[in-house]
């Protein structure tokens, strides 16, 4: 019979997220030793193998690969043993911390998905917490070095349930990374730690936040919102059918009576964005909305409507660059210089507070926040920049998907060139104000 006990070391060294050098201290051996086992080159003494699986954790058996049986059977009876552990027999931290132990050990490849069944269970269920945390750190450690992506994030929400907080903290950073790019959040894993820790007040706001962050995702899909237009990029009204066009009209008018259902306002004749007139963390939102809305009214011949949107924009954006009062102690972004209190203005989500941020030179950035993390959740940004070129038809960004044809319909009215001047004053406000601060 052959033996991989090198194989099985690196395997169990690794299960145990040890350095070489690490393993090599432990059992009082040389680093060369331990790498000369793994790759094959030697075999460690004797005396040495029961220490080295004391330190594994496993039988000398298993280290020396003998072990025997079907490997599916095998990890199905495993699960078996674990599920009957964890739900049908007296709580035993020793033997759950065993089991995960084992699957850990022998069929790395399915830890992450049996460990995730703890996900239900509090901390406060086990005598020994920490022992289990310890299990799951590890198993995390496992999944990772497999690249197993499909389990990886269930293995994450359990963790996150029995992390301290800062390994909750590392955690959240290593997993997340950029919040708005990863599909499961950092406020999806508080909200998981707070029902774990049984703080429902914090519970709750962490999810009025996550309600909040997911109307934002909601209106910022705006491929349902936008006019078709040709390959080269020109949009021509008799290119397209009208049903198209009312279709895309009317999803900009359900998205704007979806967010005044959600803020608690109503749309009038002057303010069909805002309802008012009034800044509210929701800016971004009715900026993004009203652009494409008013580009929609212009294609299809209301350009009084579409004007009406334009100048909303237009008094909404000059709220936007009013910075008096800013808390500099709260600097929401690498290149911001303070943020200001703004309202929520919604009675879906009382506990929220929102505030926004100056940001690059023409950037505001919105946040809200549920007062558990400082940096809050963004609810979009208003770019200044951008809304002045697409009212002048300058080249804006590759990834836009505004085409300024669609507004010539009114570009030449005296209410818009109002509009573009009001916008440049912005502008100009705002980057005055950073060179300023520089």
């Amino acid at each position: 019979m052959k033996l991989n006990i090198g194989e099985n070391i690196r395997k169990f060294r690794k299960n145990m997220n040890l350095t070489q050098e690490q393993l090599a201290e432990r059992l009082g051996a040389s680093v060369q030793s331990v790498s000369r086992w793994e790759s094959g080159g030697g075999y460690p003494d004797m005396e040495l193998l029961p220490e080295l699986a004391r330190v594994f954790d496993v039988s000398v058996d298993m280290l020396l690969g003998c072990r025997e049986g079907n490997g599916e059977s095998d990890v199905d009876e495993l699960r078996k043993k674990l599920y009957a552990a964890l739900y049908r027999e007296t709580p035993s931290t020793k033997k759950i911390a065993a089991l995960l132990r084992q699957l850990r050990m022998e069929y790395p490849q399915n830890a992450a998905q049996y460990a995730s069944m703890l996900r239900n269970i509090p901390p406060s269920y086990w005598d020994d917490p920490a022992e289990i945390l310890r299990e799951l750190r590890l198993c995390y450690h496992v999944c990772v070095q497999h690249g197993d992506k499909n389990n990886a994030h269930l293995l994450v929400r359990t963790l996150a349930r029995y992390e301290d907080e800062p390994g909750f903290r590392k955690l959240a950073v290593e997993w997340c990374g950029v919040e708005l790019a990863e599909p499961l959040c950092r406020i999806t894993l508080r909200m998981d730690r707070a029902q774990a820790q049984g703080d429902l007040e914090k519970y709750i706001k962490l999810r009025q936040e996550k309600i909040g962050k997911d109307l934002c995702a909601f209106m910022h899909e705006w491929e349902m919102q936008q006019l078709p237009y040709r390959h080269d990029g020109v949009y021509v009204c008799d290119d397209l059918p009208s049903e198209v066009m009312v279709h895309a009209l009317e999803i900009s008018e359900r998205k704007l009576q979806m967010l005044h259902t959600f803020r608690g306002t109503c749309a009038s004749a002057k303010y069909p964005l805002s309802g008012d007139g009034a800044e509210d963390v929701w800016v971004p939102i009715e900026v993004n909305i009203g652009m494409r809305y008013a580009a929609q009214l212009s294609v299809m011949g209301q350009g009084e409507r579409a004007l009406t949107l334009l100048e909303e924009i237009a008094g909404l954006t000059e709220q936007c660059c009013a910075f008096d009062g800013i808390d500099p102690e709260r600097d929401m972004s690498i290149d911001s210089q303070g943020c200001l209190d703004v309202p929520v203005r919604s009675p879906i989500l009382p506990d929220l507070r929102g505030y926004k941020a100056h940001a690059f030179l023409d950037f505001v950035n919105y946040y809200i926040n549920s007062e558990t993390d400082r940096c809050g959740s963004i609810v979009g940004s208003v770019s200044v920049g951008n809304i002045l070129r697409r009212l002048t038809g300058k080249k804006t960004v590759p990834t836009d998907t505004f085409r300024a044809q669609w507004l010539d319909t009114i570009r030449d009215h005296p209410r818009y060139k109002a509009v573009v001047e009001r916008i440049e004053a912005c502008r100009d406000q705002l980057i005055g104000e950073k060179e300023n601060n520089i």
